[in-house]
């Protein structure tokens, strides 16, 4: 399965989604005035990751039926954020079972589980990237005067404000860790937002550097079991942040934030900004 997902998201197709996307974004930005506030996630990121959900997960969706799945993908992705509370497991069960009827060919990462990650967890994912530049603001005019830079502050971008918050795993054996002793078949919490600031392992960790060489998160996995779909979240990232960046000098705040999610996940309800040349 990760190898048939893998040639489906092959260098050539991200390419072809890519100059797409960037027809799409470009758009979309050419549309956003300097003199009002915009919400960078219902104006910028969800029509984008919206249009792509639907285009890498078959793209025969009609408007109206994507509508609908785009409430139902939402439910899954709001349990998800807070994973402990049992009334919103039960909402996304059902809703994920409904999300099945939908997709029936293609890689099953790419299926009804792609669509909500594309959909719903990938502006999130944005969102909490460009909360972390614009709050620094000395990093986002580096990256607007050095583009170049950008491959690089994805990967800061990530471990600085990346999603995932927490995970949970089977231990596949009995093992002795830092003096804990793990039991084959004991449920774990990995905390990934603790490691990616581990100080034993990055310098000043709560300082945003896009110029940080090296770099190492946790945000899309690590190793063989890394997020399959992790190039394509790269590309989404860099090409939608540079656009941005590219295009803008400085983005403020317009309002305080109001954050979404819990244990899982936290991520900004909107975010309004004014955008400056």
């Amino acid at each position: 399965m990760r190898t048939e997902t893998t040639n489906a998201l092959s260098p050539a197709v991200l390419h072809s989604w890519q100059s797409q996307m960037r027809d799409i974004a470009q758009r979309v930005l050419t549309n956003f005035s300097t003199s009002q506030p915009v919400d960078l996630i219902d104006e910028y990121a969800k029509p984008v990751c919206h249009w792509l959900a639907i285009v890498a997960t078959g793209g025969s969706l009609q408007l109206k039926k994507a509508e609908s799945l785009l409430m139902l993908a939402e439910a899954v992705s709001t349990a998800a954020a807070e994973p402990f509370d049992e009334s919103l497991a039960a909402r996304a069960k059902a809703a994920d079972e409904e999300l099945r009827k939908h997709f029936h060919s293609g890689p099953a990462p790419l299926r009804e589980s792609g669509f909500v990650a594309l959909s719903q967890t990938l502006p999130r994912m944005l969102a909490n990237a460009w909360v972390a530049l614009i709050q620094q603001p000395s990093e986002w005019r580096r990256l607007h005067s050095e583009p170049t830079l950008i491959s690089c502050a994805v990967e800061e971008l990530l471990r600085y404000g990346g999603l995932p918050r927490i995970l949970f795993r089977i231990a596949g054996k009995s093992i002795d860790f830092n003096g804990a002793s793990i039991q084959e078949g004991d449920r774990l919490i990995l905390r990934l937002a603790v490691a990616n600031r581990d100080p034993a392992h990055c310098q000043s960790p709560d300082l945003l550097d896009i110029t940080r060489r090296p770099i190492h998160h946790f945000s899309l996995g690590n190793g063989r079991h890394s997020c399959v779909g992790a190039p394509l979240i790269r590309m989404v990232l860099a090409t939608l942040t540079d656009l941005l960046v590219k295009r803008y000098g400085k983005a403020t705040l317009y309002q305080e934030i109001k954050w979404r999610g819990g244990s899982g996940f936290r991520f900004p309800n909107a975010l309004y900004v004014l955008l400056h040349s």
